[in-house]
């Protein structure tokens, strides 16, 4: 599931504002959990997001870094973007605006010719 918000988005981005006000200045960085394999890269356990990650952002999608710079009083959210295999079979459920993060910097993911 790549979009569970439990709470609103206005939650996340208070819980970041409450993290700035705490840290005071600087920058944190947040990593979310990437894909663990099995036995071989397509065969993956469950997915599971780390819970910090997932406390701040509310994104559960592998892949995921959440960069908050306190002195600039912005929070930006990188990853690989979604490729056309990836959306076939999860569908296109993202929706970067609802999620009150001011940037998002998307990677092409990489497409072995």
């Amino acid at each position: 599931m790549i979009n569970n918000h439990l709470f609103s988005a206005a939650t996340y981005a208070a819980r970041r504002a409450r993290l700035q006000k705490e840290v005071g200045s600087g920058i944190v960085l947040l990593p979310g959990n990437d894909d663990s394999p099995m036995n071989y890269l397509d065969n993956t356990y469950p997915f599971r997001q780390d819970s910090h990650f997932l406390y701040f952002a509310g994104i559960s999608q592998p892949g995921l870094a959440l960069v908050i710079d306190i002195d600039e009083n912005t929070t930006t959210l990188y990853g690989d973007d979604l490729s056309v295999e990836y959306i076939v079979w999860m569908g296109l459920s993202l929706r970067w605006p609802s999620w009150h993060i001011e940037s998002v910097f998307l990677i092409q993911p990489h497409t072995p010719h």
